[in-house]
């Protein structure tokens, strides 16, 4: 849910409770602020996802390729337009027919999934591919693991590890999540480190870290 979707859903909540007070002087204003919110969402998700549609395919109709991907995902969750994989498919591919990474992405996923077409595993990774040379980190992470593991193409290590280097070097905040999730480059440094003898040691500042790695003799 965007920004603007929770702000129209706070001040629907205000309207629709004009009096309910947001102090912790009982449990039961509490319970009712929180019943306030939740049909204030009820009640502004399906205009909001619309509005919200609409607003993504005015920027994809200029030519904007985030529109576009926004319009892809909206025919793909059927969130603010009616489910339909085929318009799906075209404006992702018309997104990464210019170069945009994000709907090479969604697109490499729709075919390795199978979930709304046909699985595809030559296109998945075609589409990866194609990412990763516009050096896109996630699909340079994610060639380098297919290259590594042979999963959905001929296990190739110098290949694997060619490309867990372009990852590595990118330049991100280097973040590590919950669940044991990572930013790419980390993994990428990871299994050089585990898998082809290098240590890798961080570089840079901030948003702009990277890995320097070096291959044992």
């Amino acid at each position: 849910m965007g920004y603007l979707q929770k702000v129209f859903i706070f001040v629907l909540a205000i309207l629709i409770y004009p009096t309910l007070s947001f102090s912790q002087n009982t449990t039961k204003n509490t319970d009712a602020s929180i019943d306030a919110i939740n049909m204030a969402a009820q009640a502004a998700s399906p205009d909001a996802s619309k509005v919200y549609f609409d607003e993504q395919m005015a920027l994809a109709l200029k030519g904007d390729t985030s529109g576009m991907v926004g319009v892809g995902m909206g025919y793909q969750s059927g969130d603010g337009a009616e489910q339909d994989t085929a318009k799906m498919l075209y404006w992702y591919e018309k997104a990464a027919t210019l170069n945009d990474t994000e709907a090479m992405r969604n697109l490499a996923y729709q075919y390795l999934s199978g979930e709304l077409i046909p699985k595809d595993d030559k296109m998945a990774f075609n589409w990866e591919e194609k990412c990763a040379k516009l050096s896109d980190v996630y699909c340079m992470e994610t060639i380098a693991y297919y290259y590594h593991s042979g999963t959905i193409v001929d296990k190739n290590l110098s290949e694997a590890e060619k490309w867990y280097l372009k990852a590595s070097k990118e330049k991100g905040p280097l973040r590590f999540y919950a669940h044991g999730m990572r930013d790419p480059q980390i993994s990428a440094a990871e299994a050089l480190e585990d898998e082809f003898g290098y240590t890798c040691k961080v570089r840079g500042r901030e948003l702009k870290r990277y890995f320097a790695c070096k291959k044992h003799k």
